[in-house]
Formats: C-alpha cells, sequence, structure tokens
C-alpha cells in the first residue's frame, strides 16, 4: 500500500488568498457630481410618480362611483316601490271596521281634526279671562288695612 501524503490546512488557511488594497493617488475622482443631471432625473422621477398617484387616484373614485351608482339603482327601485305603499296608506279613504264604525282618512286631514278638536276641549276646559272693567272695580273695593 502506498501512502499519500495530503496536508491539511487549518479551516481558515482553506479560504481563497485576498489581494492586498493599495491605495494609491488615482483611486478617487477627480470630477464633481453633474448636479444637472441628479436635478432632471429628480423632477422626471417627481412628476412620474405624481402622475401614476393622480390616475390611481381618479381610477378608485371612478369605480367607486360605479359601485354606488349600481348600489343606489337596486335600493332606489325598492325605495321607491315602499314609499309609494306608505303614500297610498297614509293619503286614502278606507273602511277598517264596519260594525265598529272606524274608518280611515288622510293623514293630514287627521292631524286637521285632532288639532281642532284639542283646541275646542281646551276653550272649554279653561275659564275666560275676567274683564278688564272687573279688575278695576275690585281694585276700588279694597281697603287698605290699618295698623
Amino acid at each position: 500500500m502506498t501512502e499519500t501524503t495530503e496536508t491539511v490546512k487549518p479551516p481558515m488557511q482553506n479560504l481563497p488568498e485576498q489581494p492586498q488594497l493599495l491605495m494609491a493617488e488615482s483611486d478617487y475622482e477627480k470630477e464633481d457630481v453633474n448636479a444637472r443631471v441628479i436635478m432632471i432625473m429628480f423632477i422626471i422621477g417627481t412628476i412620474t410618480i405624481g402622475t401614476i398617484m393622480f390616475l390611481l387616484s381618479e381610477y378608485f373614485t371612478a369605480r367607486k362611483e360605479a359601485q354606488l351608482q349600481s348600489a343606489n339603482a337596486v335600493v332606489s327601485s325598492t325605495y321607491r316601490d315602499v314609499r309609494a305603499r306608505e303614500e297610498e296608506r297614509l293619503n286614502a279613504y278606507k273602511l277598517v271596521n264596519e260594525k265598529e264604525g272606524i274608518y280611515q282618512i288622510p293623514i293630514t286631514e287627521a292631524m286637521k281634526l285632532l288639532a281642532t278638536e284639542d283646541y275646542q276641549r281646551r276653550l272649554k276646559a279653561s275659564e275666560p279671562p275676567p274683564a278688564p272693567e272687573a279688575k278695576a272695580s275690585a281694585k276700588k273695593d279694597v281697603k287698605p288695612k290699618k295698623k
């Protein structure tokens, strides 16, 4: 048997060798940054982002309005039907119970009748105010008490 001798390097020595960085005088930039190009790119970027934001806002606003209109169209027909039935019930004459003599009248007329009846009842319940002449004569008849 032949033995081969292989040298095993420690783990840190298995890494490839890194080149030495040498600092020379030519390793820095000799020109300034072009400010004009940076400003133009900034303006173009700002306009692009602003345009995208505006277009997205318009898109979502239009989409939301379309959804609301479609939802209102369905509600509107149902609302109109319910409102028509309510108006019919509130503004119609109808016989409710013939034996007891109960009738339905339009709501506006019912309110007028109730207001008139209440006014008449209050007039009958309250005493009329005394006449001005009676007050004057009552004051003359009263004599002051002497102490």
